[in-house]
């Protein structure tokens, strides 16, 4: 006696789209051809790899004592010694440069009136300042184009 039962399905091939294959002699071809801008893109990708080399400073606050910064980009890592010079691609660079830490100034003043208001400034200072030598002739200009903007 069986335990189960098999539905007999439909084994015949259906038409789904028609093709049709070109002449031997014909100029069709099934490839298309897209133009795009893979040459300046490889170009962007080889720039941010060329090496450069970078000296992180050491820092003046106190409270932090580590001498070691690191850089992750896509889950490889980056050891960088404060004071020492290290060669690294562009694209660490890039990461020192938009690394910032903002901090607050509340404080009161006095207004000639005798009353009294209150005042706050905001402060972006880079978080590991630094210093780098770039052999490229466009590293320069590269640099001072990304090191003013906000993220």
């Amino acid at each position: 006696m069986s335990t189960y039962t098999k539905k007999v399905e439909d084994t015949d091939p259906k038409l789904t789209g028609r093709y049709e294959q070109p002449e031997d002699d014909s100029l069709v071809s099934p490839v298309q051809v897209i133009t795009n801008d893979c040459d300046k893109y490889v170009a962007d990708l080889a720039f941010m790899n060329d090496p450069v080399e970078v000296m992180v400073l050491p820092n003046h606050d106190k409270n932090d004592t580590t001498r070691l910064v690191d850089i992750s980009v896509n889950g490889k890592s980056y050891y960088l010694m404060r004071g020492e010079w290290k060669i690294v691609p562009r694209f660490v660079l890039e990461i020192l440069v938009k690394a910032k830490k903002e901090s607050w100034q509340f404080g009161y003043r006095k207004a000639p009136d005798g009353s009294t208001f209150e005042t706050s400034n905001s402060y972006s200072v880079l978080r590991y300042p630094h210093h780098y030598r770039d052999a490229n002739p466009k590293g320069q200009a590269w640099y001072d184009s990304i090191k003013d903007t906000r993220n």
